[in-house]
């Protein structure tokens, strides 16, 4: 079969692996340009064919404070519905996603169609391709005026490897649920709700704009982002096109390898 994969991000790469594992034709549709990793970024579990059976690294997982707290500090109301429970105290498997993603990119680059795509393109992608998914944020491909995008805009503070060589054993996510005016108890002044240490990248995670000046020093830099929060906008699933990915189908708490899985699946019911 012809597949076409919107979107050349780690998600997008891993979704043309699991196309092309299946012995499919698989092009890729993207601006082109490489994605940054930075930050908590990794792999929850193994790729067949792609990675080690086992684990890269470990990373420690701590939380202090209340989920209540969290969601205050995220979303700004302590009722909102958050992945706190999803992450217990203690040590996950983790695969290194930066490694994994330039190997994909060494793989599949020339397979990749350089130019942004909307819907008239989408439309005629699919049109030419057996089946078609998406990595793309989905507000690229809708149509329609009404439907809507929510979502909140994160900062991200970050930190380089600041030598050469580091202590390579030290790989952490830390989770902040003590909002900084003090309300819910705990350390005041402390208004990221996420730091995180994997493979010498720091990065502090922020829902307010990184005042530089007090902020950046050495090689530090910011990254400003979002975090969808879910979407009513089906004009993707109207072309025949699937979103996948955590920007395809605009939605919260999706992973890189839920892509590979959700193409897998897919091909395998055809």
């Amino acid at each position: 079969m012809r597949v076409a994969i919107l979107g050349s991000g780690p998600a997008g790469l891993l979704a043309a692996f699991a196309a092309h594992q299946q012995g499919n034709i698989v092009t890729i549709f993207s601006e082109g340009s490489r994605s940054d990793i930075f930050g908590a970024q990794y792999l929850h579990r193994a790729i067949p064919q792609l990675t080690n059976e086992n684990p890269d690294m470990t990373i420690d997982i701590a939380k202090v404070g209340t989920q209540q707290g969290y969601a205050k500090l995220v979303y700004g109301d302590r009722n909102a519905p958050v992945s706190w429970e999803h992450f217990e105290p203690g040590t996950i498997p983790a695969w290194d996603l930066r490694t994994v993603y330039a190997n994909l990119w060494t793989m599949y680059e020339h397979l990749i169609v350089p130019g942004n795509v909307n819907w008239p393109d989408a439309a005629r992608i699919a049109e030419d391709h057996d089946m078609t998914f998406s990595t793309i944020p989905m507000r690229h491909l809708c149509n329609r005026n009404g439907h809507k995008f929510p979502h909140i805009n994160i900062w991200v503070l970050v930190q380089p490897p600041w030598m050469e060589k580091w202590d390579s054993g030290l790989h952490i996510m830390y989770y902040n649920g003590y909002p900084p005016d003090g309300s819910e108890g705990g350390w005041i002044g402390y208004d990221w709700y996420r730091f995180s240490k994997i493979n010498g990248w720091s990065a502090w995670e922020y829902t307010k704009p990184i005042d530089p000046e007090t902020d950046l020093w050495g090689d530090r830099y910011i990254v400003q982002g979002m975090k969808p929060m879910g979407t009513d906008c089906t004009c993707a699933e109207f072309l025949g096109i699937t979103p996948i990915g955590r920007w395809g189908k605009w939605e919260r708490g999706v992973l890189t390898h839920h892509a590979y899985e959700a193409v897998t699946d897919a091909l395998l019911k055809v």
